[in-house]
């Protein structure tokens, strides 16, 4: 999703992804900070900086995916080829705009006051697991934030609120070698129960 890019659009339940290939250079590296940044601000400063970069002619992209996202591993996407030198991260993103809210609102019957304090109470249903080579990852998750220096507008709404879910690596913390990632995602729907509402499975190869 321009460069890869996997979203999570909580009111539609839609996966949007977009992508494109970078080139290394043997001399630029992704470090732990910079997926961290990503990671923790991608919607806010951080998803501004990336685009106007992504529109400046000279500018030199972090090469961490040879094919892909710089720095992430996207559950969605198969076959992407990462560095060994790189540090990586796989996480999802959810998102919610106003639009978004007042649908579900309406589809599952609930009300709310507040529009801050209803996509907080949606966003809350949301889950996911992730396990790499069989194995469950233990998963960080931002802080609920809002939108701000840059909103993303979907389908002609703003995103409102948004946060990160996964786990990143340092440089060299994952061997070289052909890895399996499969996700599972969750939704618990009250007085309904939790159920699955998505699901991913793919593999990435790193070098």
């Amino acid at each position: 999703m321009k460069k890869k890019n996997a979203i999570f659009l909580l009111g539609t339940f839609s996966i949007l992804c977009f992508a494109t290939g970078s080139l290394a250079n043997a001399t630029d590296y992704i470090t732990y900070g910079n997926v961290k940044a990503s990671f923790n601000a991608y919607y806010n400063g951080g998803m501004a900086i990336t685009l106007q970069g992504q529109n400046e002619l000279d500018a030199t992209h972090l090469p961490a995916i040879l094919r892909g996202m710089d720095g992430r591993i996207v559950p969605w996407i198969d076959d992407q080829v990462l560095r060994y030198e790189d540090a990586k991260g796989i996480w999802s993103s959810y998102l919610i705009s106003e639009m978004d809210l007042n649908f579900w609102a309406s589809y599952f019957g609930f009300t709310y006051d507040n529009l801050n304090e209803g996509c907080k109470y949606f966003m809350s249903w949301f889950s996911a697991s992730y396990y790499l080579n069989g194995e469950e990852l233990d998963i960080i998750t931002t802080p609920l934030k809002r939108g701000q220096f840059y909103i993303l507008p979907l389908y002609g709404d703003e995103i409102l609120w948004w946060y990160n879910e996964g786990t990143l690596y340092k440089p060299c913390e994952l061997d070289r070698g052909t890895y399996n990632l499969e996700t599972i995602f969750y939704i618990d729907i009250p007085g309904i129960g939790l159920m699955i509402y998505d699901y991913a499975n793919i593999n990435f190869n790193i070098i």
